[in-house]
């Protein structure tokens, strides 16, 4: 999708505003109507995981980017901004299972959380941290996304193997990190020089 995202971006705003609410429409689907929120979020694991509820998380994420890239904003406002979105995101007050943030108006509102919190991780000036660390941030960005879809499948995968639990966790978490990886440099990074390619294109 992320090829089509970037030419519809630069070539036809009209295209752009359909893919927009297309998108939208389909996360506000799966979280207005397919979700069920008097049923635990285990009995809807296989709505939760499906890619179509997931896009407009990374659709929005592009959004930002292509929106706030080229902007500058003075970096005391951003910080304050990160910190007050973080606390709300931690301590905004939901009762219930799990499918409680993931369903309904909350699921909306921590999206936008989210969106805001990306803006301001894309904005902010982080000079004041080791480099070390900022390496890796960096690297844990670059395969986040790719963290976050694939981490249960690589879960599901390891515990199918009968391993004593005491050996699931670190083999997991170490699966995880490679395979992550490997999506990010094999299968992300060329679909968007792919997609810079399109957006360069002057034809």
């Amino acid at each position: 999708m992320l090829p089509l995202f970037f030419y519809c971006m630069k070539k036809n705003n009209i295209l752009f505003a359909l893919v927009s609410i297309i998108v939208f429409g389909i996360y506000c689907y799966f979280a207005f109507v397919l979700f069920d929120k008097s049923q635990p979020i285990a009995n809807q694991d296989h709505l939760y995981k499906n890619p179509l509820n997931q896009v407009g998380l990374f659709f929005g994420g592009i959004l930002v980017g292509h929106f706030f890239k080229e902007k500058s904003f003075k970096n005391i406002p951003v910080l304050v901004l990160l910190g007050t979105l973080l606390i709300a995101f931690v301590f905004y007050p939901v009762e219930g299972n799990a499918i409680s943030i993931i369903a309904g108006t909350e699921r909306i509102l921590y999206t936008l959380i989210c969106f805001g919190i990306a803006f301001c991780f894309l904005k902010a000036d982080f000079n004041f941290i080791p480099n070390f660390l900022k390496r890796s941030l960096s690297w844990f960005g670059d395969i986040s996304y790719s963290l976050y879809l694939l981490h249960p499948h690589i879960w599901a995968l390891i515990t199918f193997t009968s391993l004593k639990i005491r050996f699931v966790f670190p083999i997991a978490s170490i699966a995880t990190l490679v395979v992550c990886w490997l999506v990010y440099k094999y299968l992300e990074s060329p679909a968007r020089n792919l997609g810079v390619k399109l957006v360069s294109h002057k034809n």
